[in-house]
């Protein structure tokens, strides 16, 4: 997790509103919530798991059944494919079916990809598994919606609205249980930790004029393929003068090679389950594909008292059909963020482009919600 290339790895794979990166859902009785007493819990006999999932499903089942209900897994299947069995899912990585092709036995299918899997964190892999196995063994449909901070209403959210391997993370217990007890009707008012937050003070702000101070480049990209991009300060395509960030795709790439400016930030002396908020104006020209956004990785401090990776958070936008795109104070957001962060590294970054698409990145801000 030290090694930088994988903490690019690992957050290129979550782009929280691409549906191509994010977990996938079962629609069969999509938003409806169904409850089962003890007594009318299913009984499900044994199928096929996949050694990679063993854990994962015991732990759920064991989670359940701590919460009164009374599954085995005889019939349920969790399996690698090649392809989503469903039609028309192609952007899925994973999907969960609670009666597949009516053979009255749940199953939940995952992308045998790195993009989709290998590259995950285990509690990304959790995440995942746990939403599909809501749908296969629990039968949930979606629950979308928000709580007064920002955090998912449920474990059971749609792609289309959020990212199904980052509801939780690694540092947030409390959420993970809260979660958990949704999924099987445990009434409960909204937490501490879900309370809604206010403006606490600005972080950072940078209009990217005095230079490129502490910003540094890096493309994640797919074995065996040339870089695409270019990385410059431009002076023309500005919200403020004199300059912006700036990248140019050299060659057309594809949507698993991303070109990012990056810059680390430390960040102390905030409560517990802060919220971030990340604001840049980004302008892009000649994008009639892929995507552009923010990210943020969280860092923590290890023995050796080295920053390493263990979430992220982004978001992004796709083109609008005219390839050019002028947004002032686009946002993106960091949830919740535990006590355990010790620094931030922003990510202004493209991918999946046509050859000569261009974005800046003009008026960087950071402001804290406590």
């Amino acid at each position: 997790m030290s090694n930088r290339n994988n903490n690019i790895a690992y957050l290129f794979t979550s782009i929280a509103l691409v549906l191509l990166l994010q977990g996938c859902n079962n629609d069969n009785g999509a938003d409806a919530q169904i409850n089962y007493s003890q007594e009318e819990d299913p009984i499900v006999e044994k199928g096929s798991i996949d050694e990679e999932f063993r854990a994962y499903v015991d732990r759920f089942i064991s989670e359940m059944n701590q919460r009164g209900r009374n599954f085995t897994t005889n019939t349920l299947s969790v399996v690698f494919v090649d392809a989503i069995t469903m039609p028309n899912s192609e952007r899925f990585c994973a999907y969960g079916y609670s009666n597949f092709q009516d053979s009255g036995e749940p199953r939940v299918e995952v992308l045998n990809t790195e993009y989709c899997w290998e590259r995950r964190s285990t509690t990304e892999k959790e995440n995942l598994i746990f939403h599909e196995l809501g749908h296969a063994l629990l039968q949930r449909g979606h629950t979308n919606g928000t709580l007064p901070n920002g955090s998912q209403k449920s474990l059971m959210c749609a792609s289309e609205t959020c990212n199904n391997y980052r509801v939780y993370n690694s540092y947030q217990n409390q959420q993970r249980a809260y979660y958990l007890d949704e999924l099987v009707g445990i009434p409960s008012s909204v937490p501490d930790w879900a309370k809604q937050k206010t403006f606490s003070r600005t972080l950072a702000q940078d209009t990217f004029d005095s230079g490129i101070d502490g910003w540094s480049t890096a493309v994640e990209e797919e074995p065996n393929t040339e870089t695409p991009y270019e990385f410059y300060i431009d002076e023309e395509r500005v919200f403020s003068p004199s300059s912006t960030l700036a990248i140019r795709a050299t060659s057309a790439s594809s949507n698993k090679t991303f070109g990012h400016w990056q810059k680390l930030f430390p960040i102390t002396d905030f409560e517990d389950c802060a919220n971030l908020l990340i604001k840049a104006d980004i302008f892009t020209e000649g994008f009639t594909k892929g995507t552009v956004g923010i990210a943020t990785e969280l860092l923590e401090k290890n023995a050796a008292n080295e920053f390493v990776f263990f979430a992220r958070y982004s978001n992004a936008m796709q083109n609008n059909g005219t390839g050019l795109i002028n947004t002032e104070k686009f946002e993106a957001q960091v949830i919740c963020l535990p006590q355990e962060t010790a620094a931030i590294r922003v990510l202004l970054y493209m991918n999946g482009v046509g050859e000569g698409t261009v974005t800046t990145f003009d008026n960087l801000e950071i402001e804290r919600y406590d």
